[in-house]
């Protein structure tokens, strides 16, 4: 079904900066970036690229936008999207910084998921966090969230980030594969208010093979999240997986794991991020309409499992 966009409005470049590596965006579904993690901040927020992004958001074009950006994927369900017949207060017009900051610029972690790397990076020599703490100063009374991590674990990559955070007025979201949250908890307890745990898999076998991790830990680590969440300590509990060839079977498992925890099931569309060739990415990436078992994937997207608590995201 085609949808036109242009009867809706994307929030993100007008309230988000997402740094990636050492480009800045305005969301991370962007193709574009408004500039580097050496640039002022404040002046590429408000910088020429920054106005054209907005203005091809404003005009519905969303010709920098990624065809797999889950928000798009999803529209016109996405509660993400405002309708613009809807908007009654242009607050998107009147923004004069960032409300909502994405940190994905060390991938220092205890992982190395064939999805992520081809190997395991425990230090990240190129960035100590020096920088993001600069930016962090230097816009922390515009701020009302951070979101710590994306290809890292922030338990590792982002400790000293996540302190000097604590002494800030913000809340923290927190994307980890969940191995070190008991562990580390008592460091972060009183600013993250969201958790986002990658799994990618409803079974041990699966997990082996998509995350190497220890199973036994990871569901001693998901209780404790649970635990954190029935204790009103934190007010979002989401489990990630990445469809993949390998899991996609598993999704339905998945979705019941993550309810037994109170948590959302959210699954993203496996992206290459270099780690595959060409041939290797086509013959794992099941949402690709051409990909052999793909009309099977959608069959089991029609089950009613999928309706509640769960984001598809750009799956569907």
């Amino acid at each position: 079904m085609s949808v036109d966009k242009s009867q809706f409005l994307c929030p993100s470049p007008f309230i988000y900066i997402v740094i990636i590596g050492d480009k800045v965006f305005n969301c991370q579904w962007l193709s574009k970036p408004i500039g580097t993690i050496d640039d002022d901040i404040e002046e590429i927020w408000n910088g020429p690229v920054a106005h054209e992004i907005r203005q091809s958001i404003l005009n519905g074009s969303y010709k920098f936008c990624k065809d797999t950006c889950p928000r798009l994927c999803q529209l016109p369900k996405t509660t993400w999207m405002l309708r613009k017949d809807e908007i009654v207060d242009p607050f998107y017009l009147t923004m004069s910084g960032p409300q909502h900051m994405h940190l994905d610029t060390n991938r220092a972690c205890n992982l190395h998921c064939p999805a992520c790397r081809v190997e395991r990076i425990t230090k990240d020599k190129r960035r100590e966090c020096v920088r993001e703490k600069e930016i962090l100063t230097q816009i922390a009374d515009k701020l009302e969230v951070v979101s710590v991590c994306g290809s890292g674990e922030p338990f590792i990559a982002y400790m000293d980030v996540i302190e000097f955070l604590s002494t800030k007025d913000v809340k923290i979201k927190l994307a980890t594969n969940g191995l070190l949250l008991k562990k580390h908890w008592h460091k972060v307890k009183n600013k993250v208010t969201e958790i986002q745990i990658s799994i990618d898999a409803a079974t041990p076998e699966t997990y082996a093979k998509n995350r190497g991790g220890d199973w036994e830990l990871l569901h001693e680590n998901l209780q404790f999240a649970y635990d954190l969440l029935a204790q009103k300590k934190i007010e979002y509990l989401c489990f990630v997986m990445v469809v993949q060839q390998n899991n996609w079977r598993e999704m339905k498992q998945f979705v019941e794991m993550s309810h037994r925890y109170g948590a959302r099931a959210q699954f993203d569309r496996l992206m290459n991020w270099g780690t595959f060739t060409p041939e290797q990415y086509r013959s794992l990436d099941v949402v690709d309409k051409d990909h052999p078992e793909h009309e099977q994937l959608v069959a089991l997207l029609t089950d009613p499992i999928f309706q509640k608590d769960t984001n598809l995201g750009n799956v569907q």
